[in-house]
């Protein structure tokens, strides 16, 4: 691992990759402006960090990371992913995709914000497509994800699939924030904006482990590498 000088700036940055194959670059950003008049997106930056408190908080989560400040130490932080702390000329030599300022939508509970645009535009619609809803319905087992009941047993429930934060609350319309919920549970709810419900989601895998996600990368990278393929470029997540 490379040495940390204390005289240069950086980003901390994490490259992991989920169970369909797609990579993901997140980075710790601040908000910089409003993206729409209606304020359901953010302009999101990247942030320079203090590079001790990172890794310190690396250290705690008995995550490793690595340090890049110059090409060569980020090619090899590239190619074995995980948490990495990249010299501010190199990040935006390397990955210029994170400093286009797109914006970006948040990611509940309290995870993040996405700048990839196929999640921003479908994030902004108040209904769910029916591949979402359905997609939604078969994590949630296609039952309600509070009483339990399904319309198997119970010829007359009828199933909703609810925003846990609520789309008039800027709450976006992304599998993430919506939940499976019988018309009596839905009707039921006080207050309509509960957060407890995000604990009642199943835990899929796009909650598997960190060494998972970073296994999965570097599988990813080394088959890419070995067959010369060029078409899996990382997807823009910023946290």
């Amino acid at each position: 691992m490379a040495i940390l000088d204390p005289d240069l700036r950086y980003y901390a940055i994490t490259l992991t990759a989920d169970a369909n194959g797609e990579l993901s670059t997140s980075t710790h950003t601040h908000f910089g402006r409003w993206g729409d008049p209606d304020h359901r997106t953010e302009i999101r930056l990247p942030s320079l960090i203090n590079p001790e408190t990172f890794m310190g908080i690396w250290r705690d989560l008995n995550e490793g990371f690595w340090i890049a400040k110059n090409d060569d130490e980020w090619f090899v932080f590239f190619l074995l992913g995980g948490n990495g702390l990249v010299e501010e000329a190199t990040a935006k030599r390397n990955i210029p995709s994170l400093f286009r300022a797109d914006p970006a939508v948040p990611l509940p509970p309290y995870s993040g914000f996405s700048s990839e645009q196929t999640l921003v535009s479908a994030a902004l619609r108040r209904v769910p497509t029916a591949k979402l809803r359905g997609n939604v319905m078969k994590r949630d087992g296609r039952r309600c994800r509070i009483c339990g009941r399904d319309p198997r047993n119970h010829v007359d429930l009828e199933l909703n699939v609810h925003h846990i934060r609520p789309w008039g609350n800027r709450g976006p319309t992304i599998k993430e924030n919506l939940i499976t919920l019988c018309q009596t549970c839905h009707k039921g709810l006080d207050p309509h904006e509960d957060h407890s419900l995000f604990a009642l989601l199943p835990k899929d895998d796009e909650r598997s482990s960190f060494n998972d996600r970073v296994r999965r990368h570097r599988e990813i990278i080394f088959s890419c590498l070995k067959s010369a393929s060029s078409d899996k470029l990382p997807r823009r997540t910023r946290s």
